[in-house]
C-alpha cells in the first residue's frame, strides 16, 4: 500500500500509467484513456481498505486526486465524461465516507454531463450519433427511456444514478431509472439474471425480447453491474434495499449481540437497540449508522450494560464511538446532527453476585474514532457487564459494543 501511495505525484494525480508513460497527456482523451476510470477504483480501494484495517493512507490520497479531478471537471470547468463509468460509484462512496459534499456534487456532474457535448467550457446539446449509445452518451440520461450499449457501463451508471436519486432528490433521475429498470427486466434480462446478448458485438444491452443462446455474451462483469444497480441504499421500490445495512453483510453474533441492554438513563429501546445491532463504521461520523448517544446534558459517569440469564464466560471488547458535528443540511435552511464527542475515560466492569469490580485487561483503554478500541481482559465468568465512560464537556455516543 506504501508503494501505491508514494507514487503519488505532487498536485495528487495517482495513475502510473499516464506517470510513466504520457505525463502530459493525462486528460486528453477521456472517452479512451480510462485514466477517470482508473482513478474510481483507486477510490474504491481507498474507502474499502480503510473501512477494513482503520488506516487512512490511501483513503487521503484517494481524496487528494479526487481534488484534483474536482479542479478541472465541473460546473463552469471542463465538460467532459469518462469514457468507461465508475468513478461515479467511487466518488459517492468518498462522499459516504469524508461527508464532504463536493464529491457527492462531482459524482453528479458526470452522469448530469452525458448526451451533450464534451470537451468545452460550457454544456452544449446537440444531436449525437447511435454510436454514442454505447456508453450511454447519446442522450441526457434524465430523457432516456430504455437499457442501450454497453452492459457493464450501463450498470455502473443506473448504479450511481440510484444513489444520486435520492441523495440529491433528482425526481427526473428516480423516473429515467424506473423507466430503464423495467426495460432491463421485462425486455431485456436472460432468465439467469445475465444481461448482454452480443447483438450489436457491444457487449450490451440488444433489442427488446432478443436474447438468443447461441450468442449470448453474458458478461460476468455486466452480472455484477447489474447487482450493484439493484442492491443499493433504500432509494428505489422493490428493487433496492431500504438501508445501509441491507447492502452489508453482518459479522458473526457475540454474546453482546445476544444479551439485554440498559443504560444510566432512559432510552427508547431502539436507540438501547444500535448497541448491538453489529453495524458500525465506516466512520465515527457516519449518521447513517446506528448509534446510542447519552442526552445532551449528560455529564460525569454514565454507563451502559449487558445481562444475560445464565453466566458468560467473557475475555474481549471493542467500542466503536460515535462523534458528530451540527451541519448544515444541503436540501433546506436547517442543521442536522448532534454534539458528541469521545469520553475522557472508559472503563469495564463485571458483576460478580451483587458487586461490580473492575476487568483485569491486558490492553489500555483507546479513545480513538473511525475505528473499534479493542480491549483483551482475564476471562470472567458473569451475568453481568457494564461499560462506565467519563464525559467530556458534551456527551458521547457509542456504534456498537461488541463483547465476547
Amino acid at each position: 500500500m506504501a508503494r501505491i501511495i508514494a507514487a503519488r505525484q505532487a498536485d495528487g494525480f495517482l495513475c502510473t500509467k499516464f506517470i510513466l508513460d504520457a505525463p502530459e497527456t493525462r486528460w486528453d482523451d477521456n472517452r479512451k484513456s480510462h485514466a477517470l476510470y482508473s482513478a474510481g477504483h483507486l477510490f474504491e480501494a481507498g474507502v474499502a481498505y480503510f473501512d477494513a484495517t482503520g488506516r487512512s493512507g490511501l483513503l487521503e490520497a484517494s481524496c487528494h486526486y479526487a481534488d484534483l479531478i474536482g479542479a478541472r471537471f465541473g460546473s463552469g470547468k471542463v465538460y467532459d465524461v469518462p469514457g468507461h463509468q465508475e468513478i461515479e460509484l467511487a466518488l459517492i462512496k468518498l462522499y459516504r465516507a469524508t461527508g464532504e459534499r463536493r464529491y457527492l456534487d462531482l459524482a453528479k456532474f458526470f452522469p448530469d454531463e452525458r448526451g451533450f457535448v464534451h470537451g468545452g467550457p460550457e454544456r452544449v446539446r446537440s444531436e449525437k450519433p447511435r454510436a454514442a449509445d454505447y456508453n450511454q452518451d447519446r442522450v441526457p440520461l434524465s430523457r432516456e427511456t430504455r437499457a442501450v450499449g454497453h452492459a457493464v457501463r450501463a450498470g455502473y451508471t443506473y448504479a450511481a444514478m440510484a444513489d444520486i436519486a435520492a441523495l440529491c432528490g433528482e425526481r427526473n433521475c428516480q423516473q429515467a431509472l424506473d423507466r430503464i429498470w423495467h426495460d432491463v427486466v421485462e425486455r431485456k434480462l436472460y432468465i439467469t439474471g445475465a444481461s448482454a446478448t452480443g447483438q450489436y458485438d457491444d457487449v450490451g444491452f440488444g433489442d427488446a425480447y432478443c436474447l438468443p443462446n447461441e450468442t449470448a455474451y453474458c458478461e460476468t462483469c455486466g452480472t455484477i453491474a447489474t447487482v450493484l444497480w439493484n442492491r443499493g441504499d433504500g432509494y428505489m421500490d422493490v428493487w433496492l434495499a431500504r438501508t445501509v445495512a441491507a447492502a452489508t453483510p453482518l459479522p458473526a453474533a457475540t454474546a453482546g449481540a445476544q444479551a439485554r441492554v440498559s443504560a444510566s438513563v432512559k432510552h427508547p429501546a431502539g436507540r438501547l437497540a444500535a448497541l448491538n445491532d453489529r453495524r458500525a463504521g465506516p466512520s465515527s461520523g457516519f449518521r447513517a449508522t446506528p448509534r446510542f448517544c447519552w442526552p445532551e446534558k449528560s455529564t460525569g459517569r454514565q454507563w451502559v450494560q449487558y445481562e444475560w440469564d445464565k453466566p458468560r464466560k467473557l475475555s474481549r471488547t471493542a467500542v466503536f464511538w460515535a462523534v458528530d458535528t451540527p451541519s448544515q443540511v444541503y436540501w433546506r435552511e436547517r442543521t442536522r446532527g448532534l454534539v458528541l464527542k469521545l469520553p475522557k475515560s472508559s472503563i469495564l466492569l463485571y458483576k460478580d453476585g451483587n458487586q461490580w469490580h473492575p476487568a483485569e485487561t491486558r490492553d489500555t483503554y483507546g479513545m480513538q474514532p473511525d475505528r473499534s478500541d479493542a480491549i483483551r481482559f482475564v476471562p470472567v465468568t458473569t451475568r453481568a457487564i457494564r461499560l462506565e465512560t467519563e464525559m467530556s464537556d458534551t456527551p458521547c455516543g457509542i456504534q456498537e459494543w461488541l463483547v465476547d
